[in-house]
């Protein structure tokens, strides 16, 4: 898959994946005080047909590789989770490969009008997404 992507991922989340990819944790993430919906890790397994939506590799080709990819979107984002309202939330190379932050992509607007909008950092690395995991209280 890091051959694929062209990007080497975090150490902790290829552990955390080989067992949980996915899944539906159906938790939210706290950041700064406000719950976002963290509904699906994505799968790294093989893909199987068309029906690729669920995998790192076939979001991946969604987001960068189809007529419908925004074409301003910089390189160096690799999904591995979905919110839910179809965004993803993915690592951000673009600063550090050793030590990605995580961010939330808004794939229903275009980078080059607004950056912003398109992405929302949500934590500084994958250990600290982790670490703010949690379920709501009924």
């Amino acid at each position: 898959m890091e051959e694929f992507v062209g990007q080497r991922l975090s150490r902790d989340y290829v552990e955390w994946v080989k067992v949980y990819h996915g899944s539906n944790p159906g938790c939210y993430i706290d950041v700064d005080g406000e719950p976002y919906p963290f509904d699906r890790w994505l799968s790294i397994s093989e893909e199987v047909g068309d029906d690729d939506f669920c995998h790192v590799m076939g979001e991946y080709r969604q987001m960068y590789l189809t007529d419908d990819s925004d074409p301003s979107l910089p390189k160096g984002f690799v999904l591995f989770a979905w919110d839910g309202q179809n965004k993803w939330y993915c690592f951000d190379n673009r600063g550090s490969a050793e030590s990605p932050s995580i961010v939330l992509i808004n794939w229903e607007a275009h980078y080059e009008d607004d950056p912003d909008y398109v992405v929302t950092k949500i934590k500084g690395s994958f250990s600290e997404l982790m670490n703010s995991l949690f379920y709501p209280s009924t």
